[in-house]
């Protein structure tokens, strides 16, 4: 059997700079816990984010989740498979990451589905959904996603994990994180001068 006989199709989906608020309304909407999120009309996969993304990258630490977009609070690269996938393959990728979901692309890298911890448990024997289950579960200290895309703060030095940051700046086509808004606010007033050190 193949990722496409158990996938969700054309999942809801959103871009990187949909503000949090919006994310939320489609989970609510689509009665969903993950939202891939993809770049431009081709709908390229550049990260995932779920509800407990939104709630322990900002809210747990003190940060208001009206003020960030998807962007901000999304794991980063996104492991996927394709419609082809054979679902015991699938299974072992959400097994490996420990991931309850997994975004399906096609052959041109655009989101066309979606595979979840409970489509597989409907379709796989007993014993296998179980370990799946159990290894997804588990906590052993170990990230549950891939590691964090890093960034290096073009003021103070410091490394940022991206989809975390305590602030983002835009200047001549390219995305800076910072640590904390002291540093964009440095940048902000020169951001030439910091640019061309990053």
């Amino acid at each position: 059997m193949q990722v496409r006989d158990i996938m969700t199709k054309s999942p809801a989906c959103c871009p990187p700079d949909m503000p949090l608020r919006y994310v939320a309304k489609l989970m609510i909407e689509f009665d969903c816990g993950e939202i891939p999120v993809v770049d431009g009309p081709a709908k390229l996969p550049v990260g995932v984010i779920t509800d407990r993304d939104i709630a322990c990258r900002t809210v747990g630490h003190g940060k208001n989740p009206l003020e960030f977009s998807a962007k901000d609070c999304m794991s980063s690269p996104v492991v996927s498979v394709t419609p082809d996938t054979l679902i015991e393959e699938c299974s072992r990728l959400m097994e490996q990451h420990r991931i309850r979901r997994v975004p399906v692309v096609d052959a041109g890298g655009s989101c066309c589905g979606i595979v979840s911890q409970a489509d597989l448990a409907r379709r796989m024997p007993d014993d296998r959904s179980g370990r799946v289950l159990k290894a997804i579960s588990r906590h052993d200290g170990q990230p549950a996603q891939p590691e964090a895309a890093m960034a290096t703060d073009p003021v103070c030095g410091m490394r940022v994990p991206m989809a975390s940051a305590g602030a983002t700046a835009f200047f001549d086509g390219a995305t800076f994180y910072f640590c904390s808004m002291d540093c964009q606010e440095k940048f902000n007033e020169r951001p030439e001068a910091y640019a061309a050190r990053a």
